[in-house]
Protein backbone atom coordinates (compact mmCIF):
# COMPACT_ATOMS: atom_id res chain seq x y z
CA UNK A 1 0.00 0.00 0.00
CA UNK A 2 2.73 2.84 0.67
CA UNK A 3 4.52 1.84 -2.43
CA UNK A 4 1.17 2.80 -4.01
CA UNK A 5 0.91 6.27 -1.88
CA UNK A 6 4.38 6.80 -3.10
CA UNK A 7 3.73 6.12 -6.44
CA UNK A 8 0.75 8.54 -6.88
CA UNK A 9 2.92 10.80 -4.84
CA UNK A 10 5.38 11.10 -6.97
CA UNK A 11 2.95 11.02 -10.37
CA UNK A 12 0.96 14.23 -9.04
CA UNK A 13 5.00 15.72 -8.04
CA UNK A 14 6.00 15.46 -11.63
CA UNK A 15 2.75 16.45 -12.69
CA UNK A 16 2.83 19.42 -10.63
CA UNK A 17 5.55 20.61 -11.43
CA UNK A 18 4.80 21.20 -14.91
CA UNK A 19 2.24 23.57 -14.21
CA UNK A 20 -0.35 20.85 -14.00
CA UNK A 21 -1.54 21.89 -10.54
CA UNK A 22 -5.59 20.90 -10.94
CA UNK A 23 -4.79 17.51 -9.64
CA UNK A 24 -3.34 18.14 -6.65
CA UNK A 25 -6.28 20.69 -5.67
CA UNK A 26 -8.32 17.26 -5.91
CA UNK A 27 -5.98 15.99 -3.49
CA UNK A 28 -6.04 18.90 -0.95
CA UNK A 29 -9.88 19.01 -0.99
CA UNK A 30 -9.36 15.36 0.14
CA UNK A 31 -7.09 16.02 2.40
CA UNK A 32 -8.79 19.14 3.91
CA UNK A 33 -12.29 17.16 4.22
CA UNK A 34 -10.45 14.67 6.54
CA UNK A 35 -10.73 15.27 10.40
CA UNK A 36 -7.66 17.35 11.75
CA UNK A 37 -7.00 14.75 14.85
CA UNK A 38 -6.80 11.70 12.22
CA UNK A 39 -4.05 13.71 10.51
CA UNK A 40 -2.84 14.46 13.19
CA UNK A 41 -2.65 10.88 14.79
CA UNK A 42 -1.20 9.68 11.47
CA UNK A 43 1.82 11.95 11.56
CA UNK A 44 4.60 9.44 12.81
CA UNK A 45 6.70 10.53 15.88
CA UNK A 46 10.04 9.29 14.42
CA UNK A 47 9.66 12.47 11.72
CA UNK A 48 9.11 14.96 14.31
CA UNK A 49 12.68 14.47 15.05
CA UNK A 50 13.50 15.14 11.46
CA UNK A 51 10.68 17.64 10.88
CA UNK A 52 9.77 20.17 14.05
CA UNK A 53 6.80 21.79 13.72
CA UNK A 54 7.83 24.80 14.80
CA UNK A 55 10.41 24.98 12.43
CA UNK A 56 8.74 23.45 8.98
CA UNK A 57 5.31 25.35 9.53
CA UNK A 58 6.96 29.02 9.17
CA UNK A 59 8.89 27.41 6.16
CA UNK A 60 5.40 26.43 4.92
CA UNK A 61 3.87 29.57 5.79
CA UNK A 62 6.70 30.99 3.57
CA UNK A 63 5.67 28.94 0.84
CA UNK A 64 2.11 30.26 0.38
CA UNK A 65 3.46 33.67 0.66
CA UNK A 66 5.48 32.78 -2.16
CA UNK A 67 2.50 31.48 -4.35
CA UNK A 68 0.48 34.60 -3.13
CA UNK A 69 3.16 37.20 -4.59
CA UNK A 70 3.32 35.13 -7.83
CA UNK A 71 -0.22 34.83 -8.10
CA UNK A 72 -0.34 39.03 -7.61
CA UNK A 73 1.96 39.62 -10.41
CA UNK A 74 0.31 36.46 -12.47
CA UNK A 75 -3.57 38.11 -12.00
CA UNK A 76 -1.86 41.71 -13.02
CA UNK A 77 -0.41 40.84 -16.12
CA UNK A 78 -3.80 38.39 -16.56
CA UNK A 79 -6.28 41.58 -16.44
CA UNK A 80 -3.73 43.67 -18.31
CA UNK A 81 -3.86 41.08 -21.38
CA UNK A 82 -7.78 40.40 -21.09
CA UNK A 83 -8.32 44.07 -21.42
CA UNK A 84 -5.26 44.90 -24.04
CA UNK A 85 -4.10 41.79 -25.96
CA UNK A 86 -1.82 43.18 -27.79
CA UNK A 87 0.10 45.05 -24.71
CA UNK A 88 3.84 44.06 -24.56
CA UNK A 89 3.53 42.45 -21.14
CA UNK A 90 1.33 39.97 -22.97
CA UNK A 91 4.33 38.00 -24.62
CA UNK A 92 7.09 37.06 -22.04
CA UNK A 93 6.63 38.96 -18.89
CA UNK A 94 3.18 37.13 -18.77
CA UNK A 95 4.31 33.66 -19.77
CA UNK A 96 6.80 34.34 -17.43
CA UNK A 97 4.53 35.23 -14.71
CA UNK A 98 2.28 32.48 -15.27
CA UNK A 99 5.00 29.80 -14.83
CA UNK A 100 6.70 31.18 -11.57
CA UNK A 101 3.03 30.99 -10.56
CA UNK A 102 2.47 27.73 -11.38
CA UNK A 103 5.81 26.66 -10.39
CA UNK A 104 5.17 28.61 -6.39
CA UNK A 105 1.50 26.54 -6.44
CA UNK A 106 2.45 23.12 -7.37
CA UNK A 107 5.28 23.42 -4.94
CA UNK A 108 3.42 24.58 -1.98
CA UNK A 109 0.46 21.72 -2.94
CA UNK A 110 3.24 18.97 -2.70
CA UNK A 111 4.62 20.74 -0.01
CA UNK A 112 1.38 20.99 2.10
CA UNK A 113 0.19 17.04 0.96
CA UNK A 114 3.66 15.74 2.29
CA UNK A 115 3.19 17.85 5.14
CA UNK A 116 -0.23 16.34 6.37
CA UNK A 117 -0.32 13.06 5.43
CA UNK A 118 2.95 9.94 6.60
CA UNK A 119 4.95 9.76 3.86
CA UNK A 120 7.79 12.14 5.38
CA UNK A 121 9.90 9.32 5.36
CA UNK A 122 9.95 8.97 1.67
CA UNK A 123 13.63 9.38 0.18
CA UNK A 124 14.49 11.54 -2.35
CA UNK A 125 15.12 9.67 -5.85
CA UNK A 126 18.02 9.20 -7.31
CA UNK A 127 17.25 11.03 -10.31
CA UNK A 128 16.04 14.03 -8.52
CA UNK A 129 19.78 14.34 -6.62
CA UNK A 130 20.75 16.94 -9.54
CA UNK A 131 17.74 18.92 -9.39
CA UNK A 132 18.62 19.21 -5.85
CA UNK A 133 22.13 20.49 -6.31
CA UNK A 134 21.20 22.97 -9.14
CA UNK A 135 18.66 24.65 -6.07
CA UNK A 136 21.87 24.38 -3.44
CA UNK A 137 23.38 26.53 -6.20
CA UNK A 138 20.71 28.97 -6.74
CA UNK A 139 20.82 29.35 -3.09
CA UNK A 140 24.26 29.42 -2.29
CA UNK A 141 24.80 26.31 -0.20
CA UNK A 142 26.92 24.54 -3.39
CA UNK A 143 29.62 26.26 -5.30
CA UNK A 144 29.40 25.49 -9.24
CA UNK A 145 33.24 25.29 -10.06
CA UNK A 146 34.56 24.52 -13.67
CA UNK A 147 36.84 21.12 -12.88
CA UNK A 148 34.45 19.59 -9.80
CA UNK A 149 34.05 15.68 -9.84
CA UNK A 150 31.17 15.22 -11.79
CA UNK A 151 28.70 12.18 -11.16
CA UNK A 152 27.25 10.71 -14.49
CA UNK A 153 24.64 12.98 -15.21
CA UNK A 154 26.56 16.04 -15.38
CA UNK A 155 27.51 18.31 -12.52
CA UNK A 156 27.92 17.18 -8.42
CA UNK A 157 28.33 14.11 -6.62
CA UNK A 158 26.24 12.89 -4.15
CA UNK A 159 28.17 13.97 -1.42
CA UNK A 160 28.47 17.08 -2.60
CA UNK A 161 25.05 17.51 -2.58
CA UNK A 162 24.67 15.80 0.56
CA UNK A 163 27.03 18.09 2.56
CA UNK A 164 25.20 21.38 0.98
CA UNK A 165 21.83 19.45 1.85
CA UNK A 166 22.86 19.42 5.52
CA UNK A 167 24.51 23.17 5.45
CA UNK A 168 20.96 24.11 4.94
CA UNK A 169 19.49 21.91 7.42
CA UNK A 170 21.75 23.40 9.76
CA UNK A 171 21.19 26.82 9.04
CA UNK A 172 17.10 25.88 9.13
CA UNK A 173 16.77 24.22 12.56
CA UNK A 174 16.69 20.91 11.44
CA UNK A 175 18.31 18.24 12.63
CA UNK A 176 20.95 16.41 10.27
CA UNK A 177 19.35 12.95 9.08
CA UNK A 178 21.52 9.74 7.69
CA UNK A 179 19.37 10.21 4.05
CA UNK A 180 17.91 13.46 2.27
CA UNK A 181 13.98 12.80 2.27
CA UNK A 182 11.52 13.81 -0.24
CA UNK A 183 10.28 16.64 2.09
CA UNK A 184 13.65 18.06 2.67
CA UNK A 185 13.81 18.54 -1.15
CA UNK A 186 10.73 20.25 -1.26
CA UNK A 187 11.07 22.91 1.06
CA UNK A 188 14.64 23.64 -0.42
CA UNK A 189 12.62 23.98 -3.55
CA UNK A 190 10.30 26.41 -1.97
CA UNK A 191 13.32 28.51 -0.34
CA UNK A 192 14.72 28.29 -3.64
CA UNK A 193 11.20 30.24 -5.38
CA UNK A 194 11.28 32.62 -3.10
CA UNK A 195 14.28 34.19 -5.23
CA UNK A 196 13.28 36.73 -7.57
CA UNK A 197 14.36 35.43 -11.53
Amino acid sequence: MKKILITALFSVASLLLVGCSSMASLFLERDNATDLATVTTNIITEDAAYFPNDIVEPLIDQSFATMAREYKMYATYFNICQKAPDDAVCEAPYKKAMTRYKQAKANHDVLSLLWTSDLKDIEIPPAAMNELGELLVKLDYLPLNKGQERNQSGKFTVEQISQATYHWMQNKGLPKTETILLLHEVLIKSDALKLAI
